[in-house]
């Protein structure tokens, strides 16, 4: 068994008192908030350097322009694109992640008397989804900007224009894009913020010694087929822990299409298929398709304990 010295856990009481000290202070909606300003923030601060580094670039190349050299500046771009928060910021994100996930992880506790305890495994947890939060930022980028960028490029080749005319082009595509990312932003603000505070819960419920959750949807005319259909369903915290353990290995990988497949958003039409009886809807969870909230972009599902 591992046996913490004193001093961490002195360490630790520490930081679990400024854990819920900032709890008390802090709501689910300020946290969201504060985390959209710092990606769009940090976004347009990112688009500004970089505009200054490349137009600095095409300023330093003489002779004519190869196709080898306008490869560079769009790789150039492409890496200056993928880690746009600084270290600052960085360290506010992952400031907000600790409360997000404090505060589901004392939710999921409430009512218990148990007290949440700040462990080595939430740590490694909260690493892994600050990783994966930078992932897709840069995954942005490739899907949304790059191909503009080529073309920013392409016409800049074929049509034989001067570095001054590249850097109009530039500065043109730069100011386009820095109008473009808002609603993405608020989007995974939103979703890692309620994704990060149920995983706080997981957390929470193991500590407590709870071992089943009800999912409580929040009924009205703006539910989805899915929330409604998971409304008051019954789970075991064990499938909620192999689902989140399945989510945080496709989060290590980097690869899209597993962290996607590993935590699916549930259309209304999937919903009807496999979610059309309580038998198929605890087939779906035992075989890992469904569980944890979210389920949908701008999801207000929750889990509750079931005592």
């Amino acid at each position: 068994m591992l046996q913490l010295s004193d001093s961490y856990l002195e360490t630790a009481v520490q930081i679990e008192a400024e854990i819920l000290k900032r709890r008390k202070q802090l709501s689910l909606e300020t946290l969201i908030e504060d985390l959209k300003t710092i990606l769009s923030n940090a976004w347009k601060k990112s688009i500004k350097d970089l505009l200054i580094r490349t137009l600095r670039l095409l300023q330093s190349m003489t002779g004519p322009v190869t196709r080898d050299e306008l490869l560079f500046i769009e790789e150039n771009v492409s890496d200056g694109l993928k880690m746009p928060l600084d270290e600052a910021k960085r360290a506010q994100l992952i400031d907000i992640q600790e409360a997000l996930f404090s505060i589901g992880a004392g939710e999921a506790a409430k009512g218990t008397g148990v007290k949440i305890v700040w462990n080595l495994a939430d740590q490694k947890t909260l690493k892994v989804l600050d990783t994966n939060l930078m992932f897709w930022i840069g995954s942005y980028y490739d899907d949304n900007l790059s191909e503009g960028f080529k073309a920013t490029l392409q016409d800049f080749f074929e049509g034989g224009y001067n570095r001054k005319d590249l850097a109009e082009l530039m500065k043109v595509h730069f100011r386009e894009l820095g109008t473009k990312p808002d609603h993405y932003w608020n989007l995974l603000a939103d979703h890692t913020a309620t994704k990060t505070r149920e995983i706080g819960r997981v957390s929470g419920y193991e500590q407590a010694g709870i071992k089943t959750v009800r999912i409580k949807a929040h009924l009205d005319e703006k539910t989805t087929e899915v929330c409604r259909r998971m409304h008051d369903q019954v789970i075991e915290v064990t499938y909620l822990n192999r689902q989140m353990d399945k989510y945080l290995a496709a989060c290590e990988t980097k690869d899209k299409e597993k962290i996607k497949a590993s935590w699916p958003w549930i259309s209304d039409a999937q919903a009807e298929r496999s979610l059309a009886s309580s038998k198929g809807i605890k087939r779906q969870i035992k075989r890992g398709k469904i569980g944890l909230p979210p389920y949908h972009a701008r999801c207000r599902t929750i889990t509750v304990a079931e005592f």
